[in-house]
């Protein structure tokens, strides 16, 4: 009801105006409006740099206000130019003809302005379904009758107006917005009123380099940001937080999301697939999946990976990483993600879990690493010697002093302590004063997929069907290859295999 009564104005409006202005006036501003609303589009890409500086800096208003800034200037340009022609006719009928033919023609020029202001009151009630109906469609999805916005309320009223009416079957016939001003339109709503395909939206691959930019990432780690979308408040209150602000105001930002395949981006938020990018089967987001990885682990034979290898592996994987994850983007980027129950006993154990044939030699040549109390002999693994790698081992202070009451079998209490404290106390007799001390042999520094237990960056590449990513840190770096089945990326390197889930 509202468009009927809005067009009946504009109608009525237009013939009052057309009448005092006269026929010449207003057939040229209904040439000229016509003109100025084929070429706003044209005219207002010319002007477009204007906009940030007088205020309106926000991506939005980059797209909508300079067609309507074009269609205003072209529309000053034809009114002057109809007061120039008006005057020129009007001069000529004065001078040139008499009163009785000059009175004629200023009535029938007052008639015909009438008629033709009716027309143009139509023209511009089209015009302005035309405004309303390209930011509507989007105000529809994203505003409601609670919206504190009035620009978005009348945007959305109108437009639902002239669904009722009709009207929107010749505004769509004449709206120069593209396909693309929809599609994004429809995404927006999309994500706005589903947040349960928020996660979704971050898996899509463009957006896994894009979510490493601190504008993102400080904009995702944003309590306040993400209850106002959770709760799905007033689009106006969404795009006055600051974080936002950050991301509209950031121009190389808004360019590379405007460059995204919209369409794309819509079937993968329905689908799940997304028809670009589905061939390289790597790209997306992928957790570790600790059970499978270590059981496929224990399905290698142990010249691969050593037992205690396996053992502390284990451990680590079990007990203290909580999370990790690896994102693959569309520039052969690959990221890394950890979270850690306890970082510093991860790294502790990730440390020793390199147990390979030199450091078990080094072991046995030590003489009591693998005895020591009596046990069986010889340097071979012992469940001591490997609950000893796999617990924090006590500092350099308490093993001296370990040592000491070892070798004088302080607190033995027995034949045996003494018995040892005599043997151990051998050695002692040839020394110069000086009580050495017995160094345990050192444990590799990392096992080789030591760089994927904490948060790096990488790279990865495609040859045929398989993959090859390589992970880098502190100087040190681990080349995987990988092949995707399904749902999920198994990744290999020296016996040692990870199992990865698609999230």
């Amino acid at each position: 009801m509202t468009i009927w009564i809005v067009g009946a104005l504009l109608v009525v409006l237009g013939a009052v105006l057309g009448y005092f202005l006269g026929g010449v006036r207003t057939a040229v501003s209904l040439v000229g409006t016509l003109i100025a609303a084929a070429a706003a589009t044209a005219v207002g890409g010319l002007v477009s740099g204007i906009i940030p500086s007088i205020g309106f800096r926000n991506p939005v208003w980059q797209f909508y206000l300079p067609p309507l800034l074009g269609f205003l200037i072209l529309g000053v340009v034809f009114l002057i130019v109809s007061l120039v022609v008006h005057h020129l006719v009007q001069k000529h009928y004065r001078n040139n003809t008499d009163e009785y033919t000059f009175a004629r023609w200023f009535r029938l020029n007052s008639r015909t302005g009438a008629a033709l202001g009716a027309v143009l009151g139509s023209v511009w009630l089209v015009l302005i379904g035309i405004v309303a109906y390209v930011p509507g469609y989007l105000a529809t999805q994203l505003a409601d009758s609670e919206e504190g916005s009035m620009p978005l309320r009348t945007a959305s009223n109108l437009t639902h107006g002239m669904e009722q009416t009709g009207l929107n079957r010749i505004v769509e016939h004449y709206q120069p917005a593209g396909e693309d001003h929809y599609r994004v339109a429809d995404i927006l709503g999309l994500v706005y009123n589903n947040p349960s395909i928020h996660s979704r939206l971050a898996s899509y691959p463009p957006f896994l380099g894009l979510a490493e930019k601190p504008e993102i990432a400080e904009l995702a780690k944003d309590p306040e940001v993400n209850t106002l979308i959770q709760s799905k408040a007033g689009l106006a209150q969404i795009l006055e937080h600051a974080r936002i602000q950050a991301v509209t105001e950031n121009h190389d930002l808004v360019n590379e999301l405007l460059a995204l395949d919209f369409k794309d981006l819509g079937d993968y938020l329905r689908t799940g697939i997304s028809e670009k990018y589905k061939e390289e089967r790597i790209l997306g987001r992928w957790r570790l999946n600790v059970r499978r990885s270590i059981a496929e682990m224990k399905t290698v034979s142990s010249e691969k990976l050593p037992t205690v290898e396996f053992n502390l592996l284990r451990k680590a994987l079990n007990v203290y990483l909580d999370d990790l994850t690896i994102g693959f983007t569309t520039d052969n980027k690959a990221i890394v993600k950890v979270k850690a129950k306890d970082e510093q006993k991860l790294l502790q154990t990730v440390g020793r879990a390199s147990a390979s044939a030199s450091a078990q030699s080094g072991a046995a040549g030590g003489g009591e690493a693998g005895g020591g109390g009596g046990s069986g002999g010889g340097g071979g693994l012992t469940a001591r010697s490997i609950a000893a790698r796999a617990v924090p081992q006590p500092s350099p202070q308490d093993s001296q002093a370990e040592l000491l009451r070892q070798r004088y079998g302080v607190g033995s209490g027995g034949g045996r302590g003494g018995a040892q404290a005599q043997s151990l106390a051998q050695p002692l007799a040839n020394t110069t004063g000086v009580m050495p001390v017995r160094q345990a042999p050192k444990p590799p520094t990392s096992t080789p997929i030591g760089p994927l237990m904490t948060s790096g960056d990488g790279s990865w590449s495609k040859a045929g069907e398989a993959y090859q990513f390589s992970v880098s840190r502190d100087g040190k770096e681990v080349k995987l290859d990988a092949r995707v089945k399904e749902n999920q990326l198994i990744a290999t390197v020296d016996g040692r295999t990870l199992v990865f889930d698609r999230i």
